[in-house]
C-alpha cells in the first residue's frame, strides 16, 4: 500500500493560538497495526508546543498511542479509531486551552519565580521538548509531495462549524473519498494577513512553472529574494509551500493542484426560514497545469 494524507487540518482560534493535525494512511505493521500514522498539537502564537497526540512507535516507557504536555507523557487515552481520537484530542485541547487563557499575566519564560511555582499547574506553561529518539526518526517527515491531496482548501469559519466539517471529512474519507486539505481561521483579517496580493503572486508563480530556486521565483516576479524568502518561510509554517534540495539551491513547490480560498458570511437564520441564508464574499483558485501530476 503506497502512503496517503488523509488528513491534514489547521485552525487558528481569536486568541491566537492554534492547533495543526496530520494523519497518513500506510502499510498495516506491528509498528503502525492500524496502518495510520498521526500527530495532532496545539500551540500558542510563539510556536511552542503545549500538547501533542502522536503515535510514535518506540517512545519510551509509554504505550504507542500516547501524548505529550509540558509535564510529561501520558498514555491514559484509548484509541478506537481516528475520528474518535480528532474528538478526544478536542477534548483535552479545550481542557487545556481554557485553562492557560484563564490564567494570570505572566513574562513568556519557561523558568519559575520560586519553588512552589515549579509543582504548580497555575504557572505559565512550558513548551514541550522532543524525545532525542523521537526527533532522530524524523517522525512524519517522510512525507511525499505526491501523497498529499490535489485540493488545499483556506476558510474563515467559527470553530463548532471547522471541527464540524473536519469530522464529516473522515467520514467521506471512510466512503472512500479523496478529501482536502483544511487551514482555516476563525478570524477573516488572519486569513487576509496570510493571503497578501504579493504570496497570490508568488503561489501563482509557483504552480504555474515551478521555479529552479528562490533566486529565480525573485527574479520572475521583479522582487529581493530576503522578501521572497519570507513570504516563503511564511507560506512554509501553513505547510502551502515545500522545498525540495536542487544541489545548492532549495526549490520552492507546492504539493496541491489546486488552492480554494473562500470566505462565507452567514445572516442569522430565523425559525420561519427553511434554509440559512449566506454569502460568499469571495473564492479564489489557484491552479496548477493539468499534468502537474503527470
Amino acid at each position: 500500500m503506497e502512503s496517503a494524507v488523509i488528513h491534514e487540518d489547521q485552525d487558528t482560534f481569536d486568541d491566537g493560538t492554534r492547533y495543526e493535525m496530520i494523519a497518513i494512511a500506510i502499510s498495516k505493521s506491528d509498528d503502525y497495526p492500524e496502518g495510520v500514522k498521526y500527530r495532532f498539537q496545539y500551540m500558542p502564537e510563539d510556536g511552542r508546543t503545549l500538547l501533542r497526540f502522536d503515535n510514535y512507535p518506540n517512545h519510551p516507557g509509554v504505550d504507542r498511542h500516547h501524548y505529550h504536555t509540558p509535564t510529561g507523557v501520558n498514555d491514559d487515552i484509548e484509541y478506537t479509531g481516528l475520528k474518535a481520537h480528532v474528538q478526544q484530542f478536542y477534548n483535552e485541547m479545550d481542557d487545556r486551552r481554557e485553562r492557560w487563557l484563564t490564567m494570570p499575566d505572566q513574562p513568556n519564560t519557561n523558568t519559575p519565580d520560586t519553588p512552589d511555582d515549579a509543582n504548580s499547574t497555575d504557572s505559565a506553561p512550558e513548551e514541550i521538548v522532543m524525545d532525542d529518539i523521537e526527533a532522530e526518526a524524523g517522525f512524519l517527515e517522510d512525507r511525499d509531495p505526491e501523497d498529499y491531496p490535489s485540493v488545499l482548501r483556506i476558510t474563515s469559519n467559527s470553530e463548532q462549524a471547522h471541527r464540524q466539517d473536519a469530522l464529516d471529512r473522515f467520514e467521506r474519507w471512510e466512503d472512500g473519498e479523496e478529501i482536502p486539505h483544511v487551514i482555516n481561521f476563525q478570524n477573516p483579517s488572519d486569513l487576509r494577513a496570510l493571503l497578501t496580493d504579493r504570496r497570490v503572486e508568488l503561489l501563482r508563480s509557483i504552480m504555474t512553472e515551478r521555479p529552479d530556486s528562490i533566486r529565480q521565483l525573485a527574479e520572475r516576479l521583479n522582487r529581493d529574494v530576503k522578501s521572497i524568502h519570507d513570504d516563503l518561510q511564511v507560506l512554509t509554517d501553513y505547510d502551502i509551500v515545500h522545498f525540495e534540495q536542487a544541489g545548492r539551491a532549495k526549490r520552492p513547490f507546492v504539493p496541491y493542484d489546486t488552492i480554494e480560498v473562500s470566505l462565507e458570511i452567514s445572516t442569522p437564520r430565523s425559525a420561519d426560514d427553511a434554509a440559512p441564508a449566506w454569502i460568499i464574499v469571495s473564492t479564489v483558485r489557484v491552479e496548477s497545469p493539468p499534468c502537474r501530476r503527470c
